[in-house]
């Protein structure tokens, strides 16, 4: 999860259906820990305006949560 890069992942196998679900969603949630962002992978996903709702867990930094509620809804759970 990246503000330049959007969402991203390593795995070029998995690129086409992972865009097909968000294409094909009503409401787009993503699940991720912490850990996940301010980073790339080589594949692009999707853009961070395309996922309605970003839900991670109690680890993200304040300053990281701040950045990223810019661009979506973000919800620690």
């Amino acid at each position: 999860v990246s503000v330049e890069c959007g969402i991203t992942t390593p795995y070029p196998m998995h690129t086409a259906l992972q865009k097909a679900i968000i294409a094909a969603a009503k409401t787009k949630i993503l699940v991720c820990d912490h850990s996940k962002f301010d980073k790339a992978a080589m594949e692009h996903i999707c853009d961070l305006k395309d996922i309605d709702i970003l839900v991670t867990d109690g680890g993200i930094l304040d300053e990281t949560h701040k950045k990223y509620s810019k661009y979506l809804t973000l919800i620690k759970a």
